[in-house]
């Protein structure tokens, strides 16, 4: 590796959180490998006021490799603001790290070395992560126990079947892949990376590692919260019948994954709610299951017991304004 090439480009979409923007930057340079002039970190900020510049100001100081920074001045909207970071890319790998998420010691080091060893032919790898909470506890772990690598029937049909396959973090993807299919498509409700998962895992197939590189963070404020609603179903449900490639799955297959898809999203969202002590949140979640076009899919039974478990938990739960009218 040539000791001005960059190998990674690590693209951080910010806007008015310049705490958990120092917290991401942070776990960059506190494990900074000897190849971080091998590194370029690039910040799009949205925010209205100039806090979060200076703490970028401040990370300059010590980070020994490139740092590219602009501040959106009107801000742009949330897909473009990381569409622009990611142009502004120029490493061979580029991973997505929001503000709110952070990488792990020794997650850095881990990712160049697999960088530098994976195959020239692979375009997009899934790293290992911890999903964590408000108080930093590891919720769950995403892994793999062996570096492996699915081909793109295969990829897709494991990505259509878990909707929690991909935290974005977790994901690099190579510069040649965005050169050929793209960017992110704004309009999808908070779905955009799920759209661009379906076109690059159908394309390049998916290479798996079983190094522990970050962390996804769970907590109220995140753009995910939001997402569980009946406008996410619709779009979701087109998703599925514009965008996944006819033929590369058995139909049966593509049922069946699509099944296992939308109750993983629905109860994840149930659980979220109920995790925060919202039953009535919760409960209109849950009631998502009712929607047409969940309920010709049929029951998933994966995920029979917990949904049991989950309308359980929910019932007697009323929303105050409904019983009041």
């Amino acid at each position: 590796m040539k000791s001005n090439q960059i190998i990674l480009s690590i693209c951080i979409p910010t806007y008015n959180r310049p705490d958990l923007l120092q917290r991401a930057l942070a776990s960059v340079s506190d494990n900074a490998p000897s190849e971080a002039q091998n590194v370029e970190i690039i910040i799009s900020d949205n925010s209205t006021n100039n806090e979060s510049e200076a703490i970028v100001d401040e990370f300059k100081k010590t980070w020994p490799g490139t740092v590219l920074y602009r501040h959106n001045q009107p801000g742009l909207p949330r897909i473009e603001n990381q569409n622009q970071a990611i142009s502004m890319a120029s490493g061979e790998w580029i991973q997505v790290l929001h503000d709110d998420d952070f990488l792990l010691p020794d997650g850095l080091p881990k990712i160049i070395t697999d960088l530098i060893n994976t195959s020239s032919s692979d375009r997009v790898l899934l790293f290992g992560v911890h999903v964590v909470d408000p108080n930093n506890q590891v919720l769950r772990t995403h892994t793999y126990k062996h570096n492996q690598f699915f081909p793109p029937p295969v990829a897709l049909q494991r990505l259509l079947s878990n909707s929690s396959m991909v935290r974005m973090p977790a994901i690099l993807i190579h510069r040649d892949a965005y050169a050929e299919i793209g960017l992110f498509e704004s309009g999808y409700a908070g779905k955009e990376d799920f759209l661009i998962y379906i076109r690059l895992f159908s394309t390049y197939g998916l290479r798996v590692l079983p190094s522990v590189t970050c962390a996804y963070y769970v907590h109220p404020g995140a753009d995910s919260y939001a997402i569980f609603n009946e406008e996410a179903i619709t779009i979701l449900t087109g998703i599925f019948q514009k965008f996944v490639p006819q033929g590369l799955l058995p139909e049966h297959v593509l049922r069946r994954a699509q099944t296992r898809y939308f109750h993983q999203f629905i109860l994840a969202g149930t659980y979220r709610r109920l995790r925060l002590g919202d039953r009535i949140g919760a409960r209109k979640v849950i009631d998502l299951f009712k929607m047409p076009e969940i309920r010709k899919l049929g029951l998933s039974p994966r995920w029979a017991l917990i949904r049991l478990v989950f309308t359980a938990a929910c019932l007697g739960a009323k929303d105050r304004k409904a019983t009041q009218s």
